[in-house]
């Protein structure tokens, strides 16, 4: 293993935003199957790149680090590579650190106006996020206009493309400049991995725009998982009081997530 690509793949995995384990195979005693310094990196979905060692025990080791990933914390495991407990051979001991890293929550905001704006500003203060705003219009959707957002897209005036990714880890906040293009954003998310999903709106255009939907196709059962409108009923109406009902419903959906 050359050791300057693993850890060039590691910076490629980090920055593709994705959650994954860096296994250290810290101490060796005895007969093993690699020697101490080895590493690899484990998927969340058990995927494998470079090697401890491979047969049983980088199984069971990997078995393990996924377990760790759901669990979202770091560890540190012994093994005994005996027959009793690994049905192994070897009789040696290995100790293992399974480093993992887990990505920022990433909050989506499709609309770079007030609203979208103070939105961005709020989820900043948390934390928590990795925060994108996307706007149509060249003003609303730059680093000027949003200090807060890790990332701003411009995308074209009917608000199909260009997107960022989407993953079980998204937060989609739909606020854009009219009921057109929000229900344009809501089309194309609607089916995308993600956690939470809202739509700003009175509750008379949200009905509207649930009833075109579903003459579309789309189930009611999706429909009812759409937060809209949008945002904890706080009652405030400026920018700032929509914002604060928003976050505050994001941060809820969040805790009762466990993320």
């Amino acid at each position: 293993m050359i050791m300057e690509d693993l850890y060039k793949r590691v910076l490629e995995i980090l920055h593709s935003g994705k959650t994954f384990a860096l296994v250290h195979l810290f101490s060796t005693k005895g007969s093993t199957p690699n020697d101490s310094g080895s590493k690899m990196i484990v998927h969340i979905d058990g995927r494998t790149e470079f090697t401890i060692g491979g047969g049983t025990f980088e199984a069971t080791v990997t078995a393990d680090a996924v377990e760790a990933m759901k669990k979202g914390q770091s560890v540190w495991k012994n093994y005994t590579l005996t027959k009793e407990e690994l049905k192994m051979l070897c009789g040696g001991t290995a100790s293992v650190f399974i480093d993992v890293y887990i990505p920022a929550l990433q909050l989506i905001i499709f609309g770079g106006g007030h609203v979208g704006k103070v939105v961005a500003e709020m989820a900043r203060l948390t934390g928590q996020f990795r925060i994108a705003v996307v706007d149509d219009r060249p003003e609303f959707s730059n680093k000027e206009m949003h200090p807060a957002a890790d990332e701003t897209i411009l995308c074209e005036s009917e608000y199909t493309s260009p997107f960022p990714e989407f993953d079980e880890r998204s937060f989609i906040v739909i606020v854009t400049r009219n009921h057109t293009t929000d229900m344009n954003v809501l089309r194309k998310v609607i089916n995308v991995p993600k956690v939470y999903l809202g739509m700003i709106g009175s509750k008379k255009k949200i009905n509207e725009v649930f009833a075109i939907l579903k003459e579309e196709g789309i189930s009611q059962e999706l429909l009812k998982q759409i937060h809209a409108p949008i945002g904890l009923p706080l009652g405030g109406k400026s920018p700032g009081e929509i914002a604060v009902s928003i976050m505050a419903e994001i941060l809820q959906v969040k805790k009762e997530k466990g993320l």
